[in-house]
């Protein structure tokens, strides 16, 4: 019988292969930018939308929030620039490779510094 784990760890970075039989679907790196041009830019967000989350979460209190399933982490940044402390996971990498950059480029915020960025496998 063959397994996808090696030292007791399901392994996500293989050739494009996510587990036995499921192509990883973000191996190329073209859904990341197409997923760009579909949510479009971080700052043409809606306004509404944007206000109807962070006044949910202002209420009830909320000032860490995990973002798991983030993508780009054009959520994750708008949290951030809200003053919420964000935790981003993704299983893909090649989506992380976004938001990594972003961290990078305003890394001298103290939001943007202490983000937290980490690829996740669901399976584990």
């Amino acid at each position: 019988m063959s397994t996808n784990k090696v030292d007791g760890v399901f392994r996500m970075r293989s050739l494009g292969t996510a587990t036995a039989g499921v192509s990883d679907q973000y191996a190329d790196g073209k859904a990341a930018k197409i997923w760009q041009l579909y949510i479009g830019d971080q700052t043409d967000r809606t306004e509404n939308y944007k206000q109807f989350l962070i006044s949910l979460l202002k209420k009830r209190g909320v000032r860490t929030v995990l973002d798991a399933a983030c993508g780009t982490g054009v959520d994750s940044v708008m949290l951030l620039e809200e003053g919420f402390s964000v935790t981003s996971s993704d299983a893909s990498d090649k989506m992380l490779k976004t938001a990594y950059k972003t961290r990078w480029d305003r890394r001298k915020e103290k939001s943007f510094e202490d983000w937290e960025i980490e690829e996740a496998n669901w399976l584990s």
